[in-house]
Protein backbone atom coordinates (compact mmCIF):
# COMPACT_ATOMS: atom_id res chain seq x y z
CA UNK A 1 0.00 0.00 0.00
CA UNK A 2 1.29 3.47 -0.82
CA UNK A 3 2.46 5.51 2.08
CA UNK A 4 1.49 9.14 2.33
CA UNK A 5 4.37 11.36 1.36
CA UNK A 6 4.78 14.84 2.78
CA UNK A 7 4.18 17.43 0.09
CA UNK A 8 4.48 20.95 1.43
CA UNK A 9 2.92 19.89 4.71
CA UNK A 10 4.15 22.90 6.60
CA UNK A 11 2.52 25.21 4.07
CA UNK A 12 -0.58 23.03 3.99
CA UNK A 13 -0.81 23.00 7.77
CA UNK A 14 -0.49 26.77 7.89
CA UNK A 15 -3.17 27.18 5.23
CA UNK A 16 -5.54 24.84 7.08
CA UNK A 17 -4.94 26.63 10.38
CA UNK A 18 -5.59 30.01 8.76
CA UNK A 19 -8.81 28.66 7.22
CA UNK A 20 -10.04 27.26 10.54
CA UNK A 21 -9.10 30.50 12.28
CA UNK A 22 -10.91 32.61 9.68
CA UNK A 23 -14.10 30.57 10.00
CA UNK A 24 -13.95 30.73 13.80
CA UNK A 25 -13.33 34.48 13.87
CA UNK A 26 -16.10 35.00 11.33
CA UNK A 27 -18.57 33.20 13.56
CA UNK A 28 -17.47 35.21 16.57
CA UNK A 29 -17.81 38.49 14.70
CA UNK A 30 -21.32 37.73 13.54
CA UNK A 31 -22.72 36.74 16.93
CA UNK A 32 -23.65 39.25 19.58
CA UNK A 33 -23.44 37.55 22.96
CA UNK A 34 -25.33 39.25 25.78
CA UNK A 35 -25.78 38.64 29.48
CA UNK A 36 -28.90 40.25 30.94
CA UNK A 37 -30.83 39.51 34.10
CA UNK A 38 -28.71 36.46 34.84
CA UNK A 39 -29.30 34.96 31.38
CA UNK A 40 -26.75 34.38 28.63
CA UNK A 41 -28.07 34.70 25.08
CA UNK A 42 -26.90 35.51 21.60
CA UNK A 43 -28.20 37.38 18.61
CA UNK A 44 -27.30 36.87 14.98
CA UNK A 45 -25.69 40.10 13.82
CA UNK A 46 -26.75 39.50 10.20
CA UNK A 47 -30.28 40.51 11.17
CA UNK A 48 -29.02 43.91 12.37
CA UNK A 49 -26.00 44.73 10.20
CA UNK A 50 -27.00 44.99 6.55
CA UNK A 51 -23.51 44.53 5.08
CA UNK A 52 -22.71 41.50 7.26
CA UNK A 53 -24.26 39.11 4.74
CA UNK A 54 -21.51 39.90 2.23
CA UNK A 55 -18.82 39.46 4.87
CA UNK A 56 -20.02 35.91 5.51
CA UNK A 57 -18.92 34.92 2.01
CA UNK A 58 -15.31 35.17 3.20
CA UNK A 59 -15.98 33.08 6.30
CA UNK A 60 -17.95 30.19 4.81
CA UNK A 61 -16.59 26.77 5.81
CA UNK A 62 -16.87 24.79 2.59
CA UNK A 63 -15.52 27.37 0.13
CA UNK A 64 -12.64 28.07 2.49
CA UNK A 65 -11.68 24.42 2.66
CA UNK A 66 -12.07 24.00 -1.11
CA UNK A 67 -9.63 26.88 -1.60
CA UNK A 68 -7.19 25.42 0.93
CA UNK A 69 -7.53 21.96 -0.63
CA UNK A 70 -6.88 23.38 -4.09
CA UNK A 71 -3.80 25.18 -2.83
CA UNK A 72 -2.44 22.08 -1.11
CA UNK A 73 -3.03 19.92 -4.17
CA UNK A 74 -1.39 22.51 -6.41
CA UNK A 75 1.70 22.37 -4.18
CA UNK A 76 1.67 18.59 -4.32
CA UNK A 77 1.32 18.48 -8.11
CA UNK A 78 4.08 21.07 -8.59
CA UNK A 79 6.50 18.96 -6.53
CA UNK A 80 5.63 15.78 -8.39
CA UNK A 81 6.00 17.53 -11.74
CA UNK A 82 9.41 18.86 -10.72
CA UNK A 83 10.48 15.28 -10.00
CA UNK A 84 9.29 14.25 -13.46
CA UNK A 85 6.40 12.08 -12.28
CA UNK A 86 3.41 11.46 -14.55
CA UNK A 87 0.08 13.09 -13.76
CA UNK A 88 -1.83 9.77 -13.85
CA UNK A 89 0.05 8.40 -10.84
CA UNK A 90 -0.50 11.60 -8.90
CA UNK A 91 -4.21 11.61 -9.75
CA UNK A 92 -4.63 7.91 -8.86
CA UNK A 93 -2.92 8.41 -5.49
CA UNK A 94 -5.02 11.44 -4.57
CA UNK A 95 -8.25 9.83 -5.75
CA UNK A 96 -7.53 6.82 -3.54
CA UNK A 97 -6.80 9.09 -0.57
CA UNK A 98 -10.21 10.73 -1.05
CA UNK A 99 -12.27 7.67 -1.99
CA UNK A 100 -10.81 4.89 0.16
CA UNK A 101 -12.18 6.23 3.50
CA UNK A 102 -15.68 6.39 1.99
CA UNK A 103 -15.59 2.91 0.42
CA UNK A 104 -17.37 1.15 3.33
CA UNK A 105 -20.35 3.49 2.95
CA UNK A 106 -20.71 2.97 -0.81
CA UNK A 107 -22.77 -0.27 -0.73
CA UNK A 108 -25.09 1.01 2.01
CA UNK A 109 -27.55 3.01 -0.19
CA UNK A 110 -27.89 0.08 -2.62
CA UNK A 111 -28.45 -2.39 0.23
CA UNK A 112 -31.20 -0.21 1.72
CA UNK A 113 -32.93 0.12 -1.66
CA UNK A 114 -32.72 -3.64 -2.30
CA UNK A 115 -34.10 -4.35 1.17
CA UNK A 116 -37.09 -2.04 0.57
CA UNK A 117 -37.80 -3.67 -2.79
CA UNK A 118 -38.03 -7.11 -1.17
CA UNK A 119 -40.35 -5.95 1.62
Amino acid sequence: MNQLKPCGMSQASRAAKVAIGAVTVGHWLLTSITYRNGRLSGLDAINYVSWAGWVTLVFQVMPTFFLVGGYVHALSWARRRERGEHWAGWLREHAMQLLWPTAPAAPAPHARTAHRARA
